[in-house]
C-alpha cells in the first residue's frame, strides 16, 4: 500500500498527540530523518560494535537488522525493541508501526531528567544530549535543521503539523 504525504501527516499528528509530542517535532524529525520515505534503511556499523555484539546474539542477521534504522523516523531495531516491538523488524517499514515507536522512543527521551525539547532532538540523533564545553550540542547542526523544519511546517501547514 502506499501512502500519500498527507495522510502521512495526519498519521503522525495523531501518534503525536496520543504521546503528547508536539506535532510539529515529530513531522519535523521524520522530515530530517527519511524525508518522508517509508522505505529509508540505514546501517549503524558503529552501533553493532558498541550495543548489538555485546549481547551474544545467536544470529549474524539478527545483530545486523538490530543495527539499522527503518523507515520514516528511522528507528533503530535494537530502540524499538527496548519499546516492546515484538517480531520482525522490517514490520517498522510499515508507517503505523514505526510511528508509534518513534513516538514511544520520544516520550522515554522526553521523560528522562525532564529533557527539553531541544535535549530530545540532541537524543534522538545521538543517544544522549552531548554537548560540548561551551555548552553547546555536538550535533548542533542536526537539532538546528529539525527546528528549521519545525518551522517550515508551522507555515505550511498550520492546521496539522
Amino acid at each position: 500500500m502506499e501512502y500519500r504525504l498527507f495522510d502521512l501527516i495526519q498519521m503522525a499528528e495523531t501518534f503525536a498527540t496520543e504521546y503528547h509530542i508536539p506535532p510539529d517535532l515529530l513531522c519535523a524529525i521524520i522530515n530530517v530523518e527519511s524525508e518522508w520515505n517509508r522505505w529509508a534503511v540505514r546501517y549503524e556499523p558503529a552501533f553493532l560494535k558498541k550495543y548489538i555484539l555485546p549481547l551474544k546474539l545467536k544470529s549474524k542477521t539478527e545483530q545486523v537488522m538490530r543495527a539499522c534504522s527503518f523507515g520514516l523516523g528511522q528507528i533503530l531495531g535494537q530502540s524499538a525493541i527496548e519499546r516492546g516491538f515484538h517480531g520482525d523488524l522490517p514490520k517498522l517499514f510499515c508507517p503505523q508501526v514505526n510511528i508509534e515507536y518513534v513516538c514511544k522512543y520520544i516520550e522515554m527521551l522526553k521523560r528522562r531528567k525532564d529533557y527539553s525539547w531541544n535535549d530530545v532532538i540532541s537524543a534522538y540523533n545521538q543517544g544522549n544530549k552531548r554537548k560540548n564545553k561551551s555548552g553547546e550540542y555536538k550535533n548542533k547542526r542536526y537539532v538546528a535543521k529539525v527546528n528549521g523544519s519545525r518551522e517550515e511546517y508551522e507555515k505550511d501547514n498550520p492546521m496539522v503539523c
